[in-house]
Order: C-alpha cells, then sequence, then structure tokens
C-alpha cells in the first residue's frame, strides 16, 4: 500500500514538473531573428551612376568654358602689353596705358576666380545631392533585399612609402572580408540608374 502511495506521488511531481516546464517555455520570448548584412561599394556608385556621371562631364564643360573666357581675356591683355611697349616709358600715354593693362589684368583675375569658386560650389552642392540619393537608393535595394545593415566597402591600394601611410591605409579598411554574394554594389547601381532615367523622361 506504501508502495502505491510512493508511486503515485512520483506520478503527480512529474506531472506538475511537466505542466511547469510547460508554462516556462509558452511565457519565454522567441529567439530573435538573425539581422542580414550587405556591404556596399560607393565610390563604384559614384563611378558607375549615370547621374554622377554627367555631373563631372557638366563640370569639365564649365571648366573649359572658365579657362576659354581667361585665354580670351589673356589675349586682349597681352595685346595691350605690345602696345605697351611701342610706347615711351614715362609718358602720359605709357602711363596711361599701363594703368589699364594693370585694371584688365585685376580683373581677369577677379572675374577667373569668382567663376571658379561659383563653379565649385556648385559641384558641392550637386555632389551632396547626388550622394544623399545613393544613400536612399542603398536603403532601397537594402530593404528589398532584407538587408538590415549595409557597411561600407572600400577598395584600399595597401602599396605605401612610409610606414605610417601604410597603418593609416590599414585604417582606413573597414571590411576586412566579405562574401560577393552579399555585395549589392550592382544592384545599386541598376536601381540607381533606372530611377535616373525614369526622372529624365
Amino acid at each position: 500500500m506504501k508502495s502505491n502511495r510512493v508511486v503515485v506521488l512520483a506520478i503527480a511531481v512529474i506531472v506538475v514538473a511537466g505542466v511547469f516546464l510547460n508554462r516556462l517555455t509558452a511565457q519565454s520570448p522567441t529567439a530573435p531573428a538573425a539581422m542580414r548584412a550587405a556591404v556596399c561599394n560607393v565610390s563604384e556608385l559614384f563611378q558607375q551612376y549615370q547621374q554622377a556621371k554627367d555631373l563631372s562631364a557638366d563640370l569639365t564643360t564649365q571648366q573649359q568654358a572658365v579657362a576659354e573666357g581667361a585665354d580670351q581675356r589673356t589675349g586682349v591683355i597681352e595685346t595691350m602689353r605690345k602696345d605697351l611697349e611701342e610706347l615711351k616709358e614715362g609718358s602720359d600715354a605709357y602711363e596711361t596705358k599701363s594703368d589699364e593693362l594693370a585694371k584688365l589684368i585685376l580683373e581677369r583675375d577677379l572675374w577667373a576666380n569668382t567663376e571658379k569658386a561659383k563653379l565649385m560650389r556648385r559641384y558641392r552642392n550637386l555632389t551632396e545631392q547626388t550622394y544623399t540619393t545613393i544613400i536612399e537608393g542603398i536603403k532601397q535595394v537594402a530593404e528589398q533585399s532584407g538587408y538590415q545593415l549595409v557597411l561600407s566597402r572600400d577598395e584600399i591600394d595597401i602599396a605605401s612609402k612610409t610606414e605610417q601611410e601604410l597603418f593609416a591605409k590599414m585604417a582606413q579598411r573597414k571590411v576586412l572580408y566579405s562574401d560577393p554574394a552579399i555585395d549589392i554594389t550592382q544592384a545599386v547601381v541598376s536601381y540607381l540608374n533606372e530611377q535616373y532615367q525614369q526622372k529624365k523622361l
């Protein structure tokens, strides 16, 4: 009789323990899903993004226009310098022409510096806008592909002339290794160029 009671008690303990474990398991939070990460080369994006290419071509065209304008002004200056050489140094005509020449040189330099500053300011603003668009493109592609984190992958040539330069380049590298399968650079290039072409239509 006593043996039966021990068996019943043992069974009851097992049942209670099982119920307790089931409740504990049900109350415990599920394990969070593993975070998926990707890499992207921003330098390559700037090189292959058509908007960035067009911006660079536009800058080159405007730089050439400024250079041509400076050359034209320089031509006028050189002509006046030759005319000055024909005049007698110290004469009223010489002094007048000399003042005109100095004024032209000053105006040319001021014009060239102003135009270059305007050009660089515009280029900087457009580059900032392009970078913002690139980051948004990375975000869109990452979300569509199920990535929660995107790291910058840079190709750094570690060939260096000094030890300090070598260590500096090594420190600049953000990603030491990444599987090519998680590189979304080309996917972002395709997305950005597609969006850019649609805006141009």
